[in-house]
């Protein structure tokens, strides 16, 4: 049972800094969150994150461009996305685990930048579990690169065809963003639907999250362009 929700503006602009968060309730759900602030989680016993896109991120020295998760912390994610995030002498372009092992599933980690570890970097004894996701780098569940994270099933390593990473500006983390998945990517309909919490019916744009029976990866749901003509009475 979640014990409550923090809903978070639906967009925020990018500020510089953290946000650091001590988070003691169990079953906070982070819900409709279309962020460029960096993501610093540590101590509390569990918390579930849920929607939310991490996009444009930077960090010069720490590792974790987009997120952090430090110490004995219980988290679980899900349709989450990470795009776009880096930092520039650390680890860990999209995420970063230290001595914490969250659980990911329906997540989208694809096209930040570190110099080791594009997408998720994890120091001490920790073993994230991998589910349902796309993360850049791991080789898919058939063929899967372990850097201690754990494959529980179901990942793909490619492309997710995002519409436009950094918008008409050309700046990734702006909100002419684009992460939403194009016609033909091989994330839709590939989620796995018991992992979205009962509470969430919607994706981060208000749409409905699940389309056609099976979730997609990722925030947002992919949806088909319906174009109504006028109705002619001959």
């Amino acid at each position: 049972m979640l014990a409550a929700f923090l809903e978070l503006p639906a967009r925020v602009p990018s500020p510089t800094g953290w946000w650091n968060l001590l988070l003691i309730p169990i079953g906070l759900l982070f819900s409709y969150v279309e962020s460029s602030v960096r993501l610093n989680l540590f101590g509390g016993p569990a918390q579930l994150l849920a929607l939310i896109c991490f996009s444009g991120n930077t960090t010069q020295n720490d590792n974790g461009g987009g997120m952090a998760i430090t110490g004995s912390l219980t988290t679980t994610l899900v349709n989450v996305t990470f795009s776009g995030n880096a930092t520039q002498n650390g680890k860990g372009g999209g995420m970063c685990n230290n001595s914490s092992s969250p659980t990911l599933t329906n997540v989208i980690i694809w096209g930040n930048t570190a110099p080791n570890g594009l997408g998720i970097f994890n120091t001490g004894s920790v073993s994230p579990t991998i589910s349902y996701s796309n993360v850049q780098g791991c080789g898919g569940s058939s063929a899967w690169v372990s850097a201690r994270d754990v494959n529980g099933g179901s990942n793909i390593a490619a492309d997710p065809l995002f519409i436009d990473t950094n918008g008409t500006d050309n700046i990734t983390g702006t909100l002419d963003d684009n992460l939403r998945l194009q016609t033909g990517s091989p994330l839709i309909d590939v989620g796995n639907n018991t992992a979205v919490p009962c509470s969430v019916t919607t994706d981060l744009d208000g749409n409905l999250r699940i389309f056609n029976s099976v979730v997609d990866m990722g925030a947002y749901e992919w949806l088909p362009i319906r174009v109504y003509l006028p109705l002619v009475v001959r």
